[in-house]
Order: structure tokens, then C-alpha cells, then sequence
């Protein structure tokens, strides 16, 4: 369980509460531009503390400069956050590989999250080559891949290309 008591990120708190998401529920974070959406993401996954308040993760929170896949939570970045000189297979596997999976097994879990997506056919295609669409599956792929517990996601349906909007991320 995800546990987020109020908190601030150095800017005047407005309408601060608690909140806990459990296992299996969904919830969306929404408001105008500039009201603090991706500064709550960044501070639920870790990066940085918040300046009041605490995340709590399974009833703890998690020390300093832990990164968010040591607790089971995935980021996907509105700017993606792929190396634009590898292949969308292989930004996965170095994912994975960061998390102690071994290379050959990371590069058979990349493989099975770009076909999970549909994206098998951009294994081999340089990150730089696809569409801002493209980029965002591939990011979401890359998340996937990890078996978060915990997946946070700024606007994981940006840039989506017209033929994929039947299809979410």
C-alpha cells in the first residue's frame, strides 16, 4: 500500500490531505498546468523528499537516495526518458539490467514487453526513429517490464499517434 500523508515541496500547501492507494486501485491526479502534478509523481517516487510530510511504502519510508525500483515503483516520464542512441529493446533491457537482471534474461523480458504493446516490430529501431507515440509506449514498456508494484505515470497518453488511440498505453 501506497500511504502519502500531507505533504509540501516548498510551495504554499492548498487543500493538503492524506491519502493511500491500496493494491489494485487506480487513481488520477489532476488539475491545471503548474499545480504541482508532476512535482507530487517525482516526490511519490522518491526523487526528491518532500519538505513536509512523508511517503510511506508498505508502512515505511524508504531511505535516502534509494532509487524507486528498490521499493517497486516505475516511473513513466512525460519526456520519456529513453537513451536516444539505443534501440527501444534495448533502453528496456538496461532497465532491467540496472535492477540485477541478467542480460540475457533482460533482453528476452524487453522482447516480451514490446510484444505485450504491440511493438514488436521496433525491437531493433533506434529510439531517435519513432514517433513521440512510438517513444511514449516504448516508455511504458520499459515500466512494465520492471513488475512495479507501484507504476506512476505523468501523462502516459501523450503523443499518442491517432491509430493507437483504441489502444492504451
Amino acid at each position: 500500500m501506497l500511504v502519502v500523508q500531507p505533504l509540501a515541496a516548498g510551495a504554499p500547501e492548498s487543500g493538503r490531505s492524506a491519502s493511500s492507494v491500496r493494491p489494485g486501485e487506480r487513481i488520477a491526479v489532476v488539475g491545471p498546468s503548474g499545480s504541482g502534478k508532476t512535482t507530487l509523481l517525482a516526490i511519490l517516487a522518491g526523487l526528491p523528499r518532500p519538505s513536509s510530510g512523508q511517503v510511506l511504502f508498505e508502512g515505511r519510508q524508504p531511505p535516502n537516495n534509494e532509487p524507486p525500483t528498490r521499493h517497486g515503483v516505475a516511473v513513466v516520464l512525460q519526456g520519456f526518458g529513453l537513451v536516444s542512441l539505443l534501440t527501444a529493446a534495448e533502453n528496456i533491457a538496461v532497465a532491467l539490467r540496472c535492477t540485477g537482471t541478467d542480460p540475457r534474461q533482460a533482453g528476452e523480458l524487453a522482447a516480451a514487453a514490446l510484444a505485450d504493446l504491440g511493438l514488436s516490430e521496433l525491437a531493433g529501431h533506434r529510439t531517435d526513429e519513432l514517433s513521440g507515440g512510438q517513444r511514449q509506449r516504448v516508455a511504458v514498456a520499459r515500466a512494465l517490464a520492471l513488475r512495479p508494484r507501484i507504476l506512476l505515470a505523468n501523462e502516459p497518453t501523450a503523443q499518442q499517434d491517432p491509430d493507437d488511440e483504441e489502444q492504451p498505453p
